[in-house]
């Protein structure tokens, strides 16, 4: 999905959560795997001890970052665990500082802020722990 797809108000929210940084950084995860990205990672990311059932959770997250999922919660990542979700945005080098969950919807859903380890740009995101 191309950002000119959005409406006007996820455009507004995709800038102000910095989304395009991580939608280019899942595009190139996506294109050249996990070895060639760690190569070329300053924090030698994906880590070498993550599982093969980690870097599938990276890559569906990856995926589902192409398509501007998160930035609502009505449009929230799915089928990804707490950790996995965690770990695609350890990927990207932002940490969790802030979490709220949701429990009006069945299957609850996690609002996460995230900031980056390097820049301080935050994020919020949507997750919807479990669900494909």
């Amino acid at each position: 999905m191309n950002f000119e797809e959005l409406t006007p108000e996820l455009q507004e929210l995709a800038i102000d959560n910095n989304y395009e940084y991580i939608k280019t950084k899942a595009k190139n995860y996506i294109e050249i795997g996990a070895d060639r990205y760690r190569k070329g990672d300053a924090f030698q990311m994906p880590l070498c001890n993550w599982t093969e059932e980690d870097l599938v959770q990276i890559e569906s997250g990856c995926k589902q970052l192409l398509d501007y999922k998160g930035l609502t919660i009505e449009d929230s990542f799915k089928g990804l665990t707490i950790v996995g979700f965690y770990n695609l945005m350890f990927l990207f080098h932002f940490n969790n500082v802030k979490r709220k969950t949701h429990y009006k919807n069945k299957p609850f859903i996690d609002e996460i802020v995230f900031k980056h380890s390097v820049s301080d740009v935050k994020i919020r995101l949507f997750n919807q722990p479990g669900l494909s």
